[in-house]
């Protein structure tokens, strides 16, 4: 399996992001329009961010901060993949 192939896993994949394909996971999770590497994330919010700000483009979302102090912001969906992705990734792989 080629690096392109492995990246496109956590894009393709079945309902919690992820395809087992000769036997590996994904260690990316599309966000957004961003493909974050899991082993980046430190913490995902649990409630979306509100804020009251008129001009915030972020409201309902959940924050996921990435190590180096970078956040991306996730809608429910891509929250809940996130958190299914990084707990199969725990958790091995199924085979």
């Amino acid at each position: 399996m080629t690096r392109t192939e492995i990246a496109l896993v956590g894009e393709i994949g079945h309902s919690t992001g992820l395809l087992r394909r000769h036997g590996l996971l994904s260690i990316f999770c599309r966000i957004d329009d961003k493909q974050v590497p899991l082993y980046r994330v430190l913490w995902i919010a649990a409630t979306p961010h509100f804020c009251g700000d008129a001009e915030c483009q972020c409201e309902g979302m959940h924050e996921v901060a990435l190590e180096g102090g970078e956040s991306v912001w996730a809608n429910f969906e891509e929250r809940d993949r996130l958190m299914q992705m990084i707990e199969d990734w725990q958790n091995g792989p199924d085979l």
